[in-house]
């Protein structure tokens, strides 16, 4: 079977991971849309994050994104909570009436998505003639948003940690399937709760022999 050609590292698919995973940072429904098969996109998801290699391609994207863009992670991460904790009951007034969208502040107008206008008609023929408007306003969904910033966040156990990808550096596979299934890596002998033989003791050297 041949070979597909890597870039930076990366096979083709592990790349279109990478470009996945920014949309949502949700490794599971980044693997199965890089069409890896959906029975294993979670396990497949973790072992990806805890390749060197694929989080600095994840870096390199976001970091080339914010500068096409010239928007911060700052900036980003205030627009998401403004959607994300937007009080509803601020799009109207004391007797229930919907307010002008000039008339909004800043963080529930940064709630809206976009808008509908429809016209309403009422009679027909020669007589048909337009009585009102009705307007809809679509809002962000807070559920998504507070996701979004739980990942950023690192709440949630498959978003990846961008910002401390050198720990990363000279651990064994061992260790970095430890911190995919952990979180952690595993504790060294001497740290605290982790049992070290004593000077004298060990396989054939028990009290008594």
């Amino acid at each position: 079977m041949k070979r597909l050609p890597k870039k930076n590292g990366l096979t083709a698919q592990q790349i279109t991971f990478c470009h996945q995973y920014v949309i949502d940072f949700n490794a599971t429904r980044a693997a199965e849309r890089a069409k890896y098969s959906s029975r294993t996109a979670q396990e497949q998801g973790s072992r990806l994050l805890s390749k060197v290699m694929v989080q600095k391609e994840i870096r390199r994207i976001l970091d080339k994104a914010c500068a096409d863009s010239e928007v911060t992670v700052a900036e980003v991460v205030r627009g998401l909570k403004k959607q994300a904790f937007y009080d509803p009951r601020k799009f109207f007034d004391e007797k229930g009436n919907a307010i002008d969208i000039h008339q909004l502040d800043d963080v529930t107008a940064d709630a809206v998505e976009g808008f509908e206008f429809v016209t309403l008609y009422q009679g027909s023929g020669e007589e048909k003639h337009a009585f009102g408007q009705l307007r809809k306003m679509k809002l962000a969904r807070k559920a998504q948003s507070r996701e979004l910033l739980g990942r950023y966040l690192g709440m949630f156990k498959d978003s990846l940690e961008i910002k401390t990808e050198d720990k990363f550096d000279g651990r064994t596979v061992e260790e970095l399937k430890y911190y995919a299934e952990h979180g952690e890596f595993p504790p060294k002998p001497g740290e605290a709760g982790v049992d070290r033989p004593m000077q004298g003791e060990g396989p054939g050297n028990k009290p008594g022999n």
